[in-house]
């Protein structure tokens, strides 16, 4: 057998193995039942928030859960966001919307209010650039509207709001100081936002149209994982199982390996390499407790540097 033969079936077979590493598996169910929750990250442990009253944290090195002190305003559909080791909630739904803001000490274990968010809104978006949570979208209202909280000096400002608003749960990520709102009903835009010039812009749209779905940051690109592929959140347009990665160096995105049940509602965090999907509806639209870790495979990891 000619050398250059074997060289190419030694990598298809590397190739073979790097690609069953690429995985799904399940991980501890979450103690309470929820969606429409929120989540951050602190070290090791992911603190999933609302979606009730509850604050529960994962640790992903032991595969366990823990329960916090609760929230003072039960509420879903908000946004969390983690400052200087500080969690903080945000507006979200209880019979109406809220625009309640809490902050969460871990060491004491406690809650505290703070300063309202101007806007009451449910539904809404966020992530943490700067020390400074941007809050975007939501109902009531225009759909676009773009607050601001500085946990430092404990106040908030409006900044330009998105020209394509939406409601419905949508997602937010940050790559390269910009955040990326993501999806809404019957839209598949990628809309961004830059804050050194307080503008927003469009990049490549999704693959197809999705909200409630959940995105996360990983090795400097955006994963964006189930939802629901339509307009309206109804068995008529159901959920679905798909993994679409955005690369902001190419400005495009592509698909990796789907999540083994359909899923909405839910969180995703990044920790230590690997993404955690948790809680939410699945594709009966039954609130689940199967939660799951991805392991990434060798080659996209090879691909993605």
């Amino acid at each position: 057998m000619k050398k250059s033969m074997v060289i190419l079936l030694a990598f298809l077979l590397f190739s073979f193995q790097a690609l069953k590493s690429q995985a799904w598996s399940t991980i501890a169910n979450k103690p309470t039942l929820t969606e429409a929750s929120a989540s951050v990250v602190i070290g090791n442990t992911i603190y999933v928030v609302g979606g009730s009253n509850t604050c529960e944290a994962y640790n992903t090195l032991t595969n366990s859960w823990s329960i916090k002190a609760n929230l003072n305003v039960r509420r879903g559909e908000l946004v969390a966001a983690t400052v200087n080791g500080k969690i903080y909630a945000i507006g979200g739904y209880n019979g109406s919307a809220q625009n309640t803001c809490e902050e969460y000490d871990p060491a004491l274990n406690s809650w505290t209010i703070k300063a309202p968010m101007p806007t009451t809104r449910s539904v809404i978006s966020g992530a943490v650039i700067g020390n400074k949570i941007y809050v975007v979208g939501g109902f009531p209202g225009n759909y676009g509207t773009l607050e601001v909280f500085d946990p430092a000096t404990n106040t908030w400002s409006t900044k330009a709001p998105c020209p394509n608003g939406r409601l419905q749960i949508n997602s937010c990520a940050v790559l390269n100081n910009k955040l990326y709102f993501i999806g809404g009903p019957f839209y598949s835009g990628v809309d961004v936002y830059d804050p050194a010039t307080n503008t927003w812009s469009l990049v490549t749209s999704l693959p197809s149209p999705r909200f409630s779905g959940a995105a996360c940051v990983m090795e400097n690109e955006i994963h964006y994982i189930g939802g629901v592929n339509g307009g309206v959140f109804t068995p008529s347009f159901p959920n679905e199982r798909t993994h679409y990665v955005y690369n902001a160096v190419t400005n495009t995105w592509r698909t990796e390996l789907a999540l083994p049940k359909k899923r909405s509602r839910h969180i995703t965090e990044t920790v230590n390499g690997k993404i955690y999907v948790i809680s939410g509806f699945d594709s009966t639209l039954s609130l689940t407790n199967t939660n799951y870790v991805y392991t990434p495979s060798c080659i996209a990891n090879i691909t993605n540097n």
